[in-house]
């Protein structure tokens, strides 16, 4: 594990998590939408679905098929489900 990229990853929620609480404040019935092209695994994703409150919605992607397969994998291997938790 890269120590660097712990607090990176910790910094990335947490700017997301406020993107998303101001958004709420400034248009409550507004959808708010995290996309993660480019996804590889989709561990990004898989993280901000379990640990960002307010989000309507996820969809995490990548050119590659064999990613998107990962993915849809690490998804269900996560606890989440494909479509409802994560769109892939």
């Amino acid at each position: 594990i890269n120590p660097a990229q712990v607090v990176n990853r910790d910094l990335s929620l947490a700017v997301i998590q406020w993107y998303v609480d101001a958004r709420r404040a400034a248009a409550p019935d507004e959808p708010v939408t995290y996309l993660e092209a480019l996804a590889a695994s989709g561990l990004r994703s898989i993280r901000v679905a379990r640990e960002t409150r307010g989000l309507t919605r996820i969809v995490a992607n990548d050119l590659e098929p064999a990613a998107v397969e990962q993915i849809r994998a690490n998804v269900a291997r996560n606890g989440l489900q494909v479509g409802r938790d994560v769109e892939v």
